[in-house]
């Protein structure tokens, strides 16, 4: 099917409110683009009101339709209001559209209207009415969200309060300003109702005493449960306007029946705060590993329990719930820690021992950067080639004779050459970083791994459970044997605990696990433990 695109604005306004000519043109030509229209002449754009009497350009778009040969032809436009809606260019458009030489398709509406349809008036009237009633929606909402945020109340008022009756003039200069007033019967008994609620009386039994003072709705009935929790949560009483659409609160200009602070006391005790759980003294004192440790049989987690004896001694005791596992004993709290201290004091380096170890991985560490530097240099100069032929090719891509299979071909090489450029832009951030990374974090773990019993005995409760984190992933109980594993690369100091192979550790450390140094750092960071302020704990 032929297509003739019809665009139309009123005024220069409407381009800057998303009805521009081109944003119509584009979306028209994509639509007769998915549909297969083909286009019967050059898209018709014009600029002028849909109420003028005399419209040469609509005249010519219809007289030429009419006139040309196709059976039928589909008159593309954005929206249906786009077109004229006098009677009589409506009575043209009609009688195209019955005889079937017309077909409209509208786009915002996704709307069809030909020869098939029932009254193609009354759905023309019908489409301009529904766009007509969306717009007076819009421009009833822009009014009231101009009154809320100048505090102005738009209805009723809530209980208490009394509407000043206005007289509604077609005019609007001539209407009154909203009014309202504390009502002198009801206001008094809204203000005790929230005093009483303050001070402690339930909802139930507030509303049952207001209603004996004679409470009333502004009906004559009852106020209900559900009425009366409405109430005592609306800021209108204190001075606020509240709006549930946007959950904001502006200040109004009308009086008030109850204080800020009185409010606000009701808002406590109604939503409550929430309430921090009481800590246990007793539970922290036992607790260290708490959710760390299960039995290695049957892997039921241990808890902790403390017994008094009548002399007032105090024992902490670990144990499952597992009664029929036959490993899960009742374990005291110092068998675990004196075990795990144990495993700790393995891990100490000597301080002479260690500055040795220090210096001769500064010598390693060193003498790595120097083997990088080569790799450095080719880098480097791989990546300044690849600056210089991506310029080239944009200099290639400047005439306007290029052909489309060369320009998809440089396209090609540049994305491939970005791509190339990227990664050897990640290979130079890891060769600067990894080493010094390196050096920080095997400087660290030697710091800790030293002092590592030291640290566990003199830590508190919270502290002890980051040392457990960090250095055990998994703690186990066999009867009372703790079965461990230490986390990558502690269990390599654990390894060369002999003095005699503490010189060469540097080097297998540095040649066997130094991507797991590497990635241990970036591990802790995410773990959110501060490795430094630990070591400086003693």
């Amino acid at each position: 099917m032929k297509a003739v695109i019809f665009c139309r604005v009123s005024t220069k306004e409407q381009g800057e409110e998303g009805h521009s000519l081109k944003a119509q043109l584009n979306a028209t030509k994509e639509y007769c683009e998915k549909k297969g229209f083909e286009l019967l002449c050059e898209p018709i754009q014009i600029m002028e009101s849909a109420s003028k009497a005399k419209r040469p350009e609509f005249e010519k778009m219809l007289n030429f339709i009419e006139k040309s040969k196709q059976k039928q032809v589909a008159l593309v436009c954005y929206a249906v209001d786009r077109l004229p809606r006098d009677l009589k260019s409506l009575a043209e458009l009609e009688s195209l559209v019955m005889s079937g030489k017309l077909e409209i398709h509208s786009i915002r509406e996704n709307t069809i209207l030909n020869e098939d349809s029932d009254d193609f008036l009354y759905m023309i009237n019908a489409l301009m009415a529904r766009r007509e009633t969306k717009v007076l929606g819009k421009r009833v909402k822009f009014v009231f969200n101009d009154k809320r945020k100048e505090g102005v109340l738009c209805g009723d008022s809530p209980l208490g309060y009394i509407n000043k009756q206005r007289k509604h003039e077609k005019k609007k200069e001539k209407r009154e300003p909203v009014e309202v007033y504390i009502d002198p019967i009801r206001g008094p008994l809204m203000k005790q109702l929230f005093i009483d609620y303050s001070n402690g009386m339930s909802i139930e039994i507030a509303r049952i005493n207001a209603i004996k003072n004679g409470l009333t709705s502004k009906k004559g009935c009852k106020p209900s449960m559900s009425s009366i929790e409405q109430y005592l949560s609306n800021p209108f009483y204190c001075g606020y306007l509240y709006s549930k659409k946007y959950d904001t609160k502006t200040p109004h200009n009308y009086p008030k029946l109850i204080t800020e602070e009185l409010f606000e006391r009701c808002q406590e005790i109604r939503f409550g705060k929430k309430r921090k759980k009481p800590k246990s003294n007793v539970k922290e004192l036992y607790t260290f590993c708490h959710g760390r440790l299960k039995c290695h049989h049957c892997g039921a987690s241990y808890s902790g329990e403390t017994k008094i004896k009548k002399s007032g001694r105090v024992y902490r005791y670990l144990r499952t719930k597992n009664k029929e596992c036959t490993y899960c004993h009742e374990v005291r709290q110092e068998i675990v820690e004196s075990q795990v201290m144990e495993v700790l004091s393995k891990m100490t380096i000597d301080k002479d021992m260690l500055a040795e170890i220090k210096r001769n991985l500064q010598k390693l560490v060193d003498s790595h950067y120097k083997d990088n530097v080569d790799s450095l240099k080719k880098l480097t100069s791989r990546q300044l080639q690849i600056d210089e032929s991506l310029k080239a090719l944009r200099h290639k891509q400047i005439p306007m004779t290029i052909r489309s299979d060369e320009y998809e071909e440089i396209e090609q090489t540049k994305k491939e050459l970005h791509e190339e450029k990227h990664q050897i832009e990640l290979k130079l951030s890891q060769l600067n970083q990894s080493d010094k990374i390196f050096e920080i974090t095997f400087n660290t773990i030697l710091d800790i791994s030293s002092r590592a019993s030291d640290l566990f005995k003199s830590s508190e409760i919270g502290r002890k459970r980051k040392i457990l984190d960090l250095l055990f992933p998994n703690l186990s109980l066999s009867g009372e044997n703790l079965h461990y594993s230490l986390r990558k690369p502690f269990n390599e100091v654990l390894e060369n605990k002999e003095n005699l192979v503490w010189l060469h550790f540097g080097s297998k450390l540095r040649t066997k696990s130094y991507a797991g140094v590497v990635n241990f750092a970036r591990r802790v960071k995410t773990m959110n433990f501060d490795i430094d302020r630990l070591c400086a704990a003693t």
